[in-house]
């Protein structure tokens, strides 16, 4: 679970964040027809909203399902379809809770879908899985941030 201070200087913790942006109704958009490190863009995720019937996905939780997690631990893991500039704004625009994914990040390097998330509090959850069993389903998401004090002696 990636919250604001992931990327920013003096961004939230995962605990300053609100709970509720960790718990909504949640929708997977199913993206297995990408291809190997392809951008999911704002027309991408428009068109997969349309044929799921669903107008808007303002206020609820985001899953991509990339199909990517069945290779963990091999290289191709690596090679997931990230998320875009175009459909991080769109995300934001849509002022969506959470935005999360079956792979180990949301994009790739230079990063710009996790700082433009995190710049507007929206946590992103990785390395998720079984998301297929959740095609087509209305659902409740509830990702509780764990509450771990560090102490230093």
């Amino acid at each position: 679970m990636d919250a604001p201070a992931h990327v920013l200087r003096g961004g939230n913790t995962v605990d300053q964040l609100p709970i509720d942006k960790f718990i909504g109704h949640g929708i997977v958009i199913d993206v297995r027809d990408l291809s190997p490190k392809s951008e999911i863009t704002k027309e991408v995720i428009e068109s997969k909203l349309k044929d799921m019937g669903i107008s808007s996905c303002r206020d609820m939780v985001v899953l991509f399902h990339t199909g990517y997690d069945k290779y963990i631990g091999t290289s191709k893991w690596y090679e997931h379809p990230g998320l875009g500039v175009s459909g991080a704004k769109f995300l934001i625009d849509e002022s969506v809770k959470c935005v999360g994914i079956d792979a180990p990040s949301i994009d790739h390097e230079s990063y710009p879908a996790h700082k433009l998330l995190l710049e507007n509090d929206i946590p992103i959850i990785e390395n998720l899985t079984n998301l297929e069993k959740l095609l087509g389903r209305k659902f409740k998401f509830v990702a509780l941030p764990l509450s771990i004090v560090r102490r230093f002696s």
